[in-house]
């Protein structure tokens, strides 16, 4: 296994388990966001299905397991444990993420299929996973509270998309151009929007204004 492919998945399965690990330790999922974590899984989930169309060793298929198995817990722990659902705000992440953000996915998804069904299971997943923050995003603005947020989940998911394409550049096996550019717009559009939830992050914890934010959060009304 590559240092950088098996360092993805630590970096992943480390950030996703902090924001887990904060929920358990505090007992409350005030300030989190259910559809993040369920965009998480899907994508995770259809990642996933990629076991049964190639040829994995059993490190990759215990990674990818791994990391598919921790959102859907987080899912869990806010859908149907009663002392976090109790602490869960549906009122305030009511982003309409079926509207506006999986037709968005399916059709950039369709784009980048290459007449295999495995090309499906590669770029969908990485479309779920650039919007999948935007319901965290605005669940933090609007209650400016991060308590239940640890620092290492806003820089994880930046670095988790650096190794990635780090990984991708030094594989042996060099991608198609296409691939290449399907890569690079879906880390941008990442980066960008992961960006935009650092940013709100590092300014709530120093105490700022986010005043700024007030006009953004009614997008997801």
């Amino acid at each position: 296994m590559r240092v950088l492919f098996f360092l993805y998945y630590v970096l992943k399965i480390a950030t996703e388990s902090s924001l887990l690990y904060s929920v358990l330790k505090r007992k409350t999922a005030q300030g989190l966001s259910r559809k993040t974590q369920e965009l998480l899984f899907l994508a995770n989930a259809i990642g996933a299905l990629r076991l049964f169309v190639g040829t994995y060793s059993f490190q990759v298929i215990l990674l990818e397991v791994i990391s598919a198995l921790i959102p859907f817990a987080m899912f869990c722990l806010l859908k149907f444990r009663s002392a976090f659902r109790a602490s869960y705000d549906p009122i305030i992440d009511n982003l309409q993420y079926h509207i506006k953000i999986l037709p968005a996915c399916l059709l950039l998804g369709l784009m980048c299929i290459q007449n295999e069904f495995i090309d499906l299971l590669w770029f969908l997943p990485m479309w779920l996973e650039c919007f999948a923050i935007l319901p965290q995003y605005f669940v933090m603005i609007r209650r400016k509270d991060i308590s239940n947020i640890p620092k290492l989940f806003p820089w994880g998911t930046i670095l988790i998309k650096i190794v990635f394409f780090a990984d991708l550049l030094a594989s042996e096996t060099q991608p198609t151009n296409d691939v290449i550019l399907m890569y690079l717009l879906s880390s941008f559009l990442y980066t960008v929007l992961h960006g935009f939830f650092l940013r709100a992050y590092i300014q709530i914890s120093s105490g700022k204004s986010t005043k700024e934010y007030a006009s953004v959060a009614q997008v997801a009304k």
